[in-house]
């Protein structure tokens, strides 16, 4: 499975472990462009102005991912770093930033140690999806 759909690898995880099938789950790293955006079939949907937009995503998550790596913790402020960026790109209009446990998906007030940073957006009529995931150095 990949990285980019952290959500059903997560709900997967959960499924082999509740069930107990005595197997691993690999997830493997998301695939993207050497513009950073997340390789997906929905790409080719979008014209050359919102695939240009597009990159926004990862910028926005790698703005929060840094800002943790220099002590940022407040999940609201790193939800916010993600959102302001976001709000720059004219035609990128956000459905949800996520700074959740990485195991629950359950929204989280504090990072303390590791951490699933998602957004969706839409681009035109084409919803795009991407994460990252924050780690205590």
């Amino acid at each position: 499975m990949g990285q980019k759909d952290a959500q059903q690898t997560c709900i997967i995880k959960r499924l082999v472990a509740d069930f107990g099938f005595s197997m691993d789950v690999i997830i493997c790293p998301t695939v993207r462009d050497a513009d950073g955006l997340a390789l997906s079939s929905r790409n080719m949907h979008l014209n050359s102005v919102e695939r240009n937009a597009a990159v926004v995503l990862y910028k926005s998550l790698c703005e929060a991912k840094e800002a943790f790596s220099n002590g940022e913790t407040d999940a609201g402020r790193l939800r916010t770093i993600i959102a302001d960026m976001l709000s720059l790109e004219k035609g990128v209009q956000p459905l949800y930033v996520s700074v959740a446990d990485i195991n629950t998906l359950q929204e989280l007030q504090c990072v303390s140690d590791t951490a699933l940073c998602s957004i969706a957006v839409k681009i035109g009529t084409i919803v795009l999806i991407d994460n990252v995931v924050l780690e205590a150095s």
